[in-house]
């Protein structure tokens, strides 16, 4: 593996594999994707293809929901190529729910 970058990503969930889509496309070639896991991109909680729209940053909130938007703009032969199943996130701790609160 190469040692530096111009850009490196952390995290190759479906934020940062977006965040090196938008580079690609407007040219960036210099990038390196780092993530932990050795096999296929998996995303927060180690939960595959989840897309949790909620962050104590409003700037990682905002990446999130230019996520989706890119993700479901994606078509293979003609067909939508990423589907938005749903899913529910429960704040468990007082911290999780002052952060929730500063989001909405």
């Amino acid at each position: 593996m190469r040692e530096r970058a111009e850009t490196i990503i952390v995290g190759a969930g479906i934020v940062g594999s977006c965040a090196a889509a938008h580079l690609a496309t407007l040219g960036v070639t210099d990038v390196i994707v780092l993530d932990r896991n050795p096999g296929p991109a998996r995303g927060a909680g180690d939960v595959a293809g989840a897309v949790f729209q909620t962050h104590p940053s409003r700037a990682m909130t905002r990446i999130a929901m230019d996520s989706v938007r890119t993700y479901a703009s994606l078509e293979l032969d003609g067909e939508g190529a990423w589907s938005a199943v749903g899913g529910m996130e429960f704040a468990t701790t007082p911290e999780r729910v002052e952060e929730g609160q500063q989001i909405g």
